[in-house]
């Protein structure tokens, strides 16, 4: 097995919900039971800017499922039915239609191609495609990162590389590069 089917297995079959655009083109899909994370207050540095000090005075709730998948720093495309909806230049408009199309889909498989492109498959015909962009950003931006249960974060770079390390930065977790079986060839 793999390391993406070992980190992707116990979300296959389940539906990602709460599909959405976010800050530019990322994308965020949760899967799972819902919980609520709770962000509370705190205390800015003394050269934090007038509205960030406003944002950290307030609680900040949001609502996750047990994986919380966000689509960072790349370029991707959905497709419903092998025609594609949306890609990450599209209107925003344009975007939340093709994302309705895959929200309440279940997850079916997750693949990473030798050129970094991941492409994720859901069972009523919805795919995203995520590929780097190595024209606008270095080939070490995160693609993707998939918040799992236990508080580990799973990360992929443009560069192929990954880590597997808990979310809140402790520890020392070295980038590995994925690794690829050859096929295995025909026995006559």
């Amino acid at each position: 097995m793999s390391i993406i089917d070992d980190v992707f297995q116990p979300i296959y079959g389940k539906p990602c919900w709460q599909v959405e655009q976010g800050y530019g083109s990322f994308l965020t899909f949760e899967f799972g039971d819902p919980y609520l994370q709770i962000i509370e207050p705190r205390e800015p540095s003394k050269e934090a800017s007038e509205k960030l000090r406003k944002r950290w005075a307030r609680r900040h709730v949001f609502v996750h499922g047990q994986w919380h998948l966000w689509i960072y720093i790349c370029d991707w495309r959905v497709f419903h039915q092998g025609q594609e909806l949306a890609n990450s230049d599209s209107t925003r408009k344009v975007i939340k239609k093709a994302l309705l199309e895959l929200d309440g889909q279940a997850l079916t498989s997750v693949t990473v191609t030798k050129s970094f492109v991941t492409v994720f498959e859901f069972d009523l015909g919805g795919k995203l495609e995520v590929l780097p962009n190595y024209e606008n950003y270095e080939k070490t931006v995160d693609l993707w990162l998939l918040y799992e249960p236990l508080g580990n974060v799973f990360t992929l770079r443009a560069d192929g590389k990954y880590k597997r390390a808990p979310g809140d930065g402790s520890g020392k977790h070295q980038w590995r590069a994925l690794v690829y079986s050859k096929p295995k060839m025909a026995v006559k």
